[in-house]
C-alpha cells in the first residue's frame, strides 16, 4: 500500500458539522449547480477527500456527507411527486380515534393526543433520519475498504467519506428507481385500487426493483468496491475483498435494520412523552374535561 496514502490537507467535513447546519435546510437543498459541479469532479477521478474544509468552500463544492445526502434527495423526488400527486387526487380519509369508554380520562386524553402530535413529530425528526443511515452506512463501508493493519482512525474517516462521495456519485439512477419502487408500493397499500390497476402497478413495482437493484448491486460489488480500494491505494496489490464483502451483505444491513429499529422505538417514545407531558399539564392545570 502507498505510505502516504493518508496524507491529506485536512478533513473536508466533519458530521457534526453537517448536523449544526441543517437550519438552513431550504437552501441546502436548492443548490443543484453545487451538486452537479462535485459530482462531475468526482467522476473525472478527482479525489475530494484530500481537501480541506477551506479548499472545498473555496472551489463551491459540497462536503461528503452533504453532497450524498442531497444525492439521495434528488432519487426520492420522483416518488415524493407521484405519492403527492396521488394524494391529491385520491385523499386519504384521516382515521378518527374514538377511545374505548371504560378508559380513565386521562387515558382518553393520551390516545387522542398520541393521534394528534404522533405526525408532527415524525415531521420534525425526519430531516435527520436520512443522514443518520448514510453516516452509519459509510462508516461500515469506510472500515470495510480498509485492511485491517491499515485501520485506524484517519484511514477509516478517509474511506468513510470516500465511500459518501462515491456513492453519491454513481449511485443516483439506481436509488432514484429503488425510491420509486418503494412509493409506488406505499401507494398500492394505502388505497383501495381496482384489480387492473392494481396489477399495474405491482409489474412497475416490479420492474424498477429488478432494474434499481441490480444496479445498485452491481455499484456495491464491483464498481464502488474497485473505486474504494483504488482510493486506499490497493490499485497494485489487490484489497480487503472479504471484509468488504461482509460489511456490504452482512454487517451493514443487519446494522440499518437494527438501527431502525432503534429510531422507531425513540419516535415512539417521543411522542408518547410528550403526550403525556401536555395531558398531565392539561390535568393538574385544571384545562381537561
Amino acid at each position: 500500500m502507498c505510505a502516504d496514502t493518508f496524507r491529506n490537507g485536512g478533513v473536508p467535513e466533519s458530521p457534526l458539522t453537517y448536523f449544526k447546519e441543517l437550519v438552513g435546510w431550504f437552501e441546502k437543498y436548492t443548490k443543484l449547480k453545487k451538486f452537479l459541479v462535485t459530482r462531475k469532479a468526482i467522476r473525472e477521478g478527482e479525489v475530494l477527500v484530500d481537501l480541506s474544509a477551506d479548499d472545498l468552500k473555496q472551489r463551491d463544492l459540497m462536503g461528503p456527507l452533504s453532497f450524498n445526502v442531497y444525492e439521495s434527495t434528488l432519487a426520492g423526488l420522483p416518488s415524493l411527486l407521484i405519492t403527492t400527486f396521488v394524494g391529491i387526487l385520491f385523499p386519504l380519509v384521516p382515521k378518527v380515534v374514538e377511545p374505548d369508554g371504560a378508559l380513565s380520562e386521562f387515558q382518553r386524553a393520551f390516545l387522542v393526543e398520541v393521534s394528534n402530535i404522533a405526525p408532527a413529530v415524525v415531521k420534525t425528526l425526519s430531516p435527520f433520519i436520512p443522514p443518520l443511515f448514510l453516516l452509519w452506512s459509510s462508516f461500515v463501508m469506510g472500515w470495510g475498504s480498509v485492511e485491517s493493519f491499515d485501520s485506524n482512525r484517519a484511514s477509516r474517516r478517509r474511506s468513510r467519506d470516500g465511500f459518501l462521495y462515491l456513492d453519491g456519485a454513481y449511485g443516483l439512477l439506481a436509488q432514484t428507481l429503488l425510491a420509486t419502487a418503494i412509493g409506488l408500493t406505499f401507494v398500492a397499500i394505502q388505497h383501495d385500487w381496482g384489480n387492473k390497476v392494481l396489477a399495474a402497478l405491482i409489474a412497475a413495482v416490479g420492474v424498477l426493483f429488478g432494474v434499481g437493484g441490480s444496479l445498485q448491486t452491481y455499484l456495491v460489488l464491483i464498481k464502488l468496491k474497485r473505486l474504494q480500494f483504488l482510493l486506499n491505494g490497493y490499485e497494485k496489490f489487490g484489497g480487503p475483498d472479504s471484509r468488504y464483502f461482509w460489511a456490504a451483505w452482512a454487517i451493514n444491513p443487519v446494522s440499518l435494520w437494527l438501527l431502525s429499529g432503534v429510531i422507531f422505538l425513540l419516535q415512539i417514545g417521543a411522542i408518547d412523552g410528550i403526550a403525556f407531558i401536555r395531558v398531565w399539564l392539561r390535568i393538574h392545570m385544571g384545562h381537561l374535561g
